[in-house]
């Protein structure tokens, strides 16, 4: 379906030329000289896209975008503007509009600007379904068990999703810890932001400081450029620490403090940066013993564990497997298209 752009500008060589393009790069154009009429229009049919004269007879551009954001404010608006008005167009983006384009112009310039937002606006929409799909994923209806156990852990995710305190996530190997945590962000007010995941145990002990909290350029051997660490790429977003208890114990202090305090320093700079990130941390070994022999940091502990999550393995809810088996059954019966009735008691 074409986008739909409403072009608003009294100077009829303008507007009309604006509209012979638009039309050849296939939108669905309507124009208007009159910004009344144009006014009118916004009231009556929503638009994927204005693009207004600034200076106008009795109704101008700035009135038109002040409509515009009244009435459908998803609506992006392109300003026009002679060189004398630029300081109207900018304080046009102040509010709300998009961008602006001064006169003389071409038409490429005006090409690459609404090329340049409809992609971007696209993006948008593909990453808002996307996550809208993945928070469907990990939703509690699509977990599996009836054991006491599993209850627990049921109750234990829904405390974790509508807060925003640290969680830390305890578990045998292959019991679902990074599904859980996954869980755990998709479902919380941070849903929309970055969530970012690392192995503590996969990033060699010389690497792992500069890959959590970056580093300046110069900042030891190999650093030729400044290198954004997680804790800053996660910014509002949620960063899963998985194998926290193999972080090297000189780095836990400096954990510790983001954990607190919301800041760190990079490698080689004194300079503090703020960081807002929510940290989901799991771990399959004893902690308890990890903190008596000194490899766990007790303060760390206590706070990454606000929020303790237990995952219990399988041979701790045997009643629950015919329930998994009927359940994936049934999923990959609908995905390949098969008839299944059920599993035989021999199964």
């Amino acid at each position: 379906m074409a986008k739909r752009i409403l072009i608003v500008d009294d100077e009829p060589l303008i507007g009309t030329s604006l509209q012979e393009a638009l039309r050849r790069w296939k939108f669905d154009v309507t124009l208007f000289h009159d910004g009344k009429e144009a006014i009118k229009q916004i009231e009556r049919e929503p638009y994927d896209m204005v693009l207004t004269d600034v200076r106008m007879p009795k109704i101008s551009g700035m009135d038109i975008l002040d409509k515009v954001l009244e009435t459908t404010p998803e609506t992006a608006v392109i300003m026009i503007t002679a060189f004398g008005t630029i300081d109207h167009a900018v304080a046009a983006m102040k509010k709300g509009a998009y961008d602006y384009i001064t006169k003389p112009f071409s038409l490429d310039e005006i090409k690459i600007c609404m090329e340049r937002y409809f992609r971007s606006r696209d993006l948008e929409q593909e990453n808002r379904t996307l996550k809208q799909a993945l928070q469907g994923k990990y939703s509690l209806d699509n977990f599996v068990g009836e054991n006491e156990k599993i209850k627990e852990l049921f109750e234990s995710l829904e405390i974790a999703f509508e807060s925003d305190a640290s969680v830390l996530i305890q578990s045998e190997n292959g019991t679902g810890k990074e599904l859980i945590a996954s869980a755990i962000h998709y479902n919380s007010v941070r849903k929309a932001k970055p969530f970012i995941k690392i192995n503590c145990a996969s990033i060699p002990e010389n690497l792992i400081e500069s890959y959590l909290f970056g580093h300046e350029k110069g900042a030891f051997t190999g650093a030729v450029s400044t290198h954004k660490g997680v804790f800053e790429e996660a910014h509002k977003g949620t960063l899963l620490l998985d194998e926290v208890t193999e972080m090297p114990v000189h780095l836990q202090a400096k954990l510790l403090r983001v954990v607190q305090e919301g800041e760190f320093t990079r490698v080689g700079s004194a300079q503090t940066i703020r960081t807002d990130v929510r940290i989901v941390a799991t771990t399959n070994c004893d902690l308890q013993k990890a903190i008596e022999d000194g490899r766990f940091r007790q303060d760390l502990y206590f706070r990454l564990a606000v929020i303790s999550v237990d995952i219990p393995p399988l041979r701790d809810r045997k009643d629950d497997i015919p329930l998994l088996c009927d359940h994936f059954v049934r999923k990959y019966a609908a995905k390949y298209g098969r008839k299944i009735s059920g599993v035989t008691p021999e199964v």
